[in-house]
């Protein structure tokens, strides 16, 4: 009876997800931003799901950001800043902020397009429902003001 081969075919490595880091940048990412994330985060007390729970997202979302597995964005580098540091402080939540945006340097990204138009969308859906709400003038003002920026 002949002897068959029963080891798989080796398949390539699959392409990264989008937002997924691999080689030199991930070794960057995780020795300064997912570093300081983690050193926050113990400092605070936290584990990974308790700062997911603040921050609103999953305990996986934190656990690549540590491991330099994804690019941070600007708008998570302030969701953790704040959950980091409220207790300690606007001053020191800023300062958290401003620390997170560096250590992630040139792996930092910015709003997208579809990022800009889903913010636009809430922006307007919030305007419309404040207005069929019946404001007091204070609102009406703020709204106005808001309508103005959007133009």
């Amino acid at each position: 009876m002949e002897k068959r081969d029963v080891t798989p075919p080796t398949r390539p490595d699959p392409a990264p997800r989008r937002g997924e880091v691999v080689g030199a940048e991930r070794e960057h990412l995780r020795g300064g931003f997912g570093r300081l994330v983690r050193r926050e985060r113990l400092a605070a007390g936290l584990l990974q799901a308790d700062l997911a729970e603040l921050v609103v997202t999953d305990r996986t979302a934190i656990s690549r950001l540590e491991a330099g597995r994804v690019r941070p964005t600007t708008t998570m580098c302030a969701r953790l800043a704040r959950a980091l540091r409220a207790r300690h402080g606007e001053r020191a939540v800023l300062a958290l902020d401003v620390e997170l945006q560096q250590a992630a340097g040139e792996s930092l990204r910015g709003f997208t397009d579809r990022t800009r138009r889903r913010r636009d969308r809430l922006e307007a859906w919030t305007l419309a429902a404040a207005r069929s709400s019946g404001g007091d003038p204070y609102t009406d003002h703020l709204l106005n003001l808001l309508e103005q920026q959007r133009d």
